[in-house]
């Protein structure tokens, strides 16, 4: 079989992987029920405008209410890699290279990337609630001065080759977030040795260690944008993630120069 064969084979194992560590996640957070909507908490002036520009912004995960957002995934991963690297092939040479790739993505991530990833929050609403919620109001409403605009979430783009994922927040402890990250990594682990012995007949190349090193790369900092710490689990929080590396065609590219002052909306 050609290498380039081979690769493709892999990559699609991979977007099997990716699809799986999104279920697993999601079976830490189970679905709504089919009427649940999406409630969107801001102020009545982000609201209006919302409305009259027909077009809403997501935020960066830094300028959120929560410190670890996102950095504590992205430092989990990168401690916990390593590891689960250095058990999918027998030549040290080959997983001393793989975790470089990795921890170069990493800091091209803290370099250029990171400040290109985007989500947009909602909590979970059900329709015949007139009142909302009332932590929500404090935390995002404008103390209960601001307003609610509710989404149906079955009109939210789908399919793997949007650039947008819409996915349930999952809150947990950080030694639980630990041991769900440990076994997403497994999966790719599992994947990588099986592809690691199917090349055997053959050099590794670098093409081979890129897409390897990607797909552990991507599988963490989706788990970084899904999980979040179970104190905040009153959100009940849906979010639309959009990362660069899901982009590679740069569609939203002509989006990023809009910015708001102040707390998020």
């Amino acid at each position: 079989m050609s290498s380039a064969n081979q690769r493709f084979q892999i990559v699609e194992e991979y977007q099997r992987a990716f699809d799986k560590a999104f279920g697993r996640l999601m079976e830490y957070a189970p679905k709504p029920d089919q009427d649940t909507r999406f409630a969107h908490y801001t102020s009545v002036e982000v609201a209006e405008n919302i409305i009259k520009r027909n077009e809403i912004w997501m935020s960066h995960p830094f300028h959120m209410n929560d410190i670890e957002e996102l950095q504590f995934g992205i430092e989990l991963g990168t401690r916990l890699f390593p590891e689960y690297c250095r058990n999918t092939e027998p030549s040290s040479e080959v997983w001393d290279k793989t975790n470089k790739k990795f921890q170069d993505m990493i800091k091209n991530m803290n370099d250029k990337t990171i400040i290109d990833t985007y989500v947009l929050c909602f909590t979970a609403h059900k329709p015949e609630d007139k009142e909302g919620s009332l932590p929500m109001w404090r935390s995002y409403g404008d103390e209960g001065h601001g307003a609610a605009i509710v989404f149906d979430p079955s009109k939210f783009p789908k399919g793997p080759s949007f650039p947008l994922r819409t996915a349930k927040v999952v809150y947990k402890t950080a030694s639980e977030r630990e041991q769900i990250l440990a076994e997403i990594l497994r999966d790719w682990q599992k994947i990588t040795k099986a592809y690691y012995v199917e090349i055997s007949n053959r050099n590794i190349e670098d093409e081979d260690l890129d897409t390897v090193a990607f797909y552990a790369f991507v599988l963490i900092k989706i788990f970084a944008t899904m999980t979040k710490h179970e104190g905040f689990c009153y959100e009940n929080e849906w979010r639309v993630i959009y990362l660069p590396e899901f982009d590679p065609h740069q569609y939203f590219e002509c989006f990023k120069s809009y910015h708001t002052k102040g707390s998020p909306s």
